[in-house]
């Protein structure tokens, strides 16, 4: 999730810092943009569906899951890159939407799920429920971000502190501190 995070970032900085608007290298870029940020969105689901899988491996039948998730992640990687560059080279209505933002929603759930399952073990460490309180309320921000256009115009006279730019700080701080999470569990295990 994260190697696709950097990827979302680095192409994201070519579509819209580099290459001027609907020209046919800034349609390109913003295309690998959206498939790289939906890549990221999935292997988070992934990830946290592993952890939740880890939680109950004492069951086999859950253990067998979680290994195969975990020892086919580069090959799931691979197949998912292919199926979302053929269709995210596609053109239609709704493609960014379709590509990222429901598998953001669907990471969403999946890390909610898994933070919550985490809270409720005994033996929690204060570390641990820091980072995942810092994370549910960095991502919190993402949905509230919708409202900061006409704030900053207001306050700015224009777009300096937007709803992209907000939105995105709010994901790449909900994505520092699920690293410090997963930095803060290795310590325990």
């Amino acid at each position: 999730s994260f190697f696709w995070l950097a990827m979302m970032n680095a192409t994201s900085f070519f579509a819209h810092s580099i290459f001027e608007p609907h020209s046919p290298s800034f349609k390109f870029w913003v295309k690998l943009d959206v498939i790289c940020t939906g890549l990221s969105s999935l292997n988070l689901s992934f990830g946290c569906l592993c952890a939740l899988l880890w939680e109950k491996s004492s069951r086999r039948k859950d253990r067998f899951l979680y290994n195969a998730l975990n020892e086919k992640c580069l090959t799931i990687n691979i197949c998912l890159f292919s199926v979302f560059i053929k269709i995210g080279l596609n053109s239609w209505a709704w493609q960014a939407e379709t590509l990222y933002m429901l598998n953001i929603v669907i990471a969403s759930v999946f890390g909610l799920m898994t933070f919550l399952k985490r809270l409720q073990r005994n033996g929690t460490s204060f570390k641990e429920k820091f980072f995942i309180t810092a994370s549910i309320s960095s991502a919190a921000i993402f949905p509230i971000a919708i409202h900061m256009d006409i704030g900053s115009c207001l306050i700015f006279g224009d777009l300096r502190l937007g709803t992209l730019q907000v939105a995105f700080f709010a994901c790449d701080m909900a994505f520092f501190f699920i690293f410090c999470w997963i930095w803060a569990v290795q310590q325990i295990l």
